[in-house]
This record gives structure tokens, C-alpha cells and sequence, in this order.
């Protein structure tokens, strides 16, 4: 409502707007061209290169070269293999990612994670193992690996001496 009580044209009403206000509480953070709605149940394989949300059940494999949001009431149980991705929700599978891989403090995963920067919220629940990779800017490390980075060099680094290796 405008100023005097009249409706301004380009802005929407909340009143009238054709969402519930339960709908109105889960809206994403991002501008989701697909969303998988919460009584929505797909088996199979979700290939997409636009953001895409799951707010309901999905099982089988995503592919992505977008962004991938698991919704707070989303469900997945899939491998995803995505540019970037954000888990609000539950997700049973394991989870590669080209930039970020993000666990919110209401997400959960069970499974493993990979992606050159993994960022996991306080209350998040996490089982599983994370590798975090190399993106293409440091893609010639693995062609040209330093001493830190070859198998088994994190074993001859560890400290020796009894002060840093105590149980205390």
C-alpha cells in the first residue's frame, strides 16, 4: 500500500498474493528457475544447467552446471554432481561440487563430499568424509605435487616431540 491508502502498481500485495504464508516462510534465498515442490517425488536422473530447489523427495542422480539447493523439507537421496550447492535439507548420497559445497545449520548429510571449499554450519549434521579439491586455478599443482601434497608426506610431517603429542 502506498501512501493515503492507495496500491502501488508495481509493487505486489502481500495480502493478495497467491502464495500461503506457509509458502511465503520457505521462499529461497536464490532465484530458483525449477523447484521440485514439497509433494513432488521424482526417481531417476535431473540434468539441468539453471538453479534448480528441492523442496520434496528425489532419488536417483542430479548433474548440474548451476546451483543445486536441497530446501529445508527436501529429501534427497541421489549422487550430485553440480557447480555449486547448498544442503538445507536431508541428502543420502554423495556430493561433488566444481566451486563450494554448503551444509546450512539445518542440513544434513549422509555421505561424502568433494569440492575445492566445503563450508558446514554450526547444528549442521555431517557423517561422511570431505575432500577438498583443487579448482582449475590450481589444477597444475596435481600435475607438479609439493612434498605436502604426495601420499603419505601428512605422516613425516606430524610433530615428534611428547609436548604436541600428548593425549592432554
Amino acid at each position: 500500500m502506498g501512501l493515503f491508502g492507495k496500491s502501488e502498481p508495481d509493487k505486489p500485495n502481500p495480502a493478495t498474493s497467491p502464495r500461503s504464508s506457509s509458502t511465503r516462510n520457505q521462499t529461497p534465498s536464490v532465484a530458483a528457475r525449477t523447484i521440485i515442490g514439497a509433494e513432488t517425488v521424482i526417481t531417476g536422473e535431473l540434468s539441468t544447467s539453471e538453479v534448480v530447489q528441492i523442496e520434496g523427495r528425489m532419488e536417483g542422480k542430479i548433474k548440474s552446471s548451476g546451483l543445486v539447493v536441497i530446501g529445508e523439507a527436501g529429501r534427497v537421496k541421489a549422487d550430485i554432481e553440480a557447480d555449486n550447492v547448498s544442503i538445507r535439507g536431508k541428502l543420502e548420497g554423495d556430493c561433488t561440487a566444481k566451486n563450494k559445497v554448503e551444509i546450512t545449520r539445518t542440513g544434513k548429510v549422509f555421505g561424502n563430499l568433494r569440492a575445492p571449499r566445503i563450508a558446514v554450519a554450526e547444528g549442521a549434521i555431517f557423517r561422511g568424509a570431505s575432500q577438498m579439491t583443487a579448482n582449475e586455478e590450481r589444477s597444475s599443482a596435481k600435475e607438479h605435487p609439493t612434498p605436502s601434497s604426495t601420499p603419505g608426506s601428512q605422516a613425516a610431517s606430524a610433530p615428534s616431540s611428547p609436548e604436541k603429542t600428548g593425549g592432554n
